[in-house]
């Protein structure tokens, strides 16, 4: 979720009781612009996502986007003539998450293009580095045997504290952004995109008490979970 959102809806109650006159409107010159996404190894990245968001202002709306074709290109149409832009590119289907997100109050490593709107202009856009996995099986404790029926959820116990998210306890936090997964039959489960950072992991089995890494009972003996961008981490879970 992007931040901002918590804001717009008193400057989008004051601009709509200010009003802004239709010669205003009229007036605004809109451009299209042009370019392609590309991985950080320099290769183009077919299927991408591209949001256009002004620079330092609260985006209200609607928000200009595109998505990359089979060369890599993409157009976004109706942005304002010399304004500033970021624009974020992005292809969570990999692990390459929008750098403006902030996902699990994290940096994604990647940084949005500054842009002046102009007609024809051509930019090159790179996705965010990808983020890491969290892979395993779930396995009863008592037979081995693979276990499904559930779900596994990777989260982080947030709270703002100077300026910052902070990992807290988890009675404590204020903020929990999680990423979960479905255990498949052959008890197998797999979270994609996942930035360098600390986090907890939980196992919910149907008809099974919730399971807590490292092997705990409660997210208050909880233990951390180190996850490091392009890599996968690997974790077997005995449900007894």
């Amino acid at each position: 979720m992007r931040y901002s959102i918590l804001f717009t809806l008193p400057f989008f109650i004051l601009a709509f009781s200010l009003g802004t006159p239709p010669s205003t409107q009229q007036s605004v010159n809109l451009v299209e612009i042009h370019g392609r996404v590309l991985y950080p190894n320099g290769e183009v990245v077919q299927g991408a996502h591209v949001d256009a968001l002004k620079e330092g202002r609260l985006t209200n709306g609607r928000i200009p986007m595109g998505s990359s074709n089979n060369e890599g290109r993409f157009m976004i149409k109706r942005l304002e003539n010399g304004v500033e832009y970021d624009l974020c590119a992005s292809k969570q289907d990999e692990g390459h998450l929008d750098p403006y997100f902030l996902p699990f109050g994290l940096s994604t490593g990647g940084q949005c293009k500054k842009i002046t709107a102009s007609a024809g202009l051509e930019v090159n856009v790179v996705l965010a580095p990808k983020g890491g996995t969290v892979e395993g099986l779930v396995r009863d404790a008592r037979n081995h045997g693979a276990i499904s029926n559930g779900k596994v959820i990777v989260y982080r116990p947030l709270k703002f504290l100077r300026g910052e998210w902070v990992l807290v306890n988890p009675r404590g936090a204020t903020w929990t952004p999680t990423a979960e997964a479905a255990v498949e039959n052959n008890g197998h489960f797999k979270i994609l995109g996942l930035p360098t950072g600390t986090y907890f992991l939980k196992v919910e089995i149907q008809g099974r008490n919730p399971w807590y890494f490292n092997n705990q009972v409660s997210d208050a003996a909880a233990q951390p979970v180190s996850i490091q961008g392009g890599l996968t981490r690997k974790i077997v879970v005995s449900i007894p």
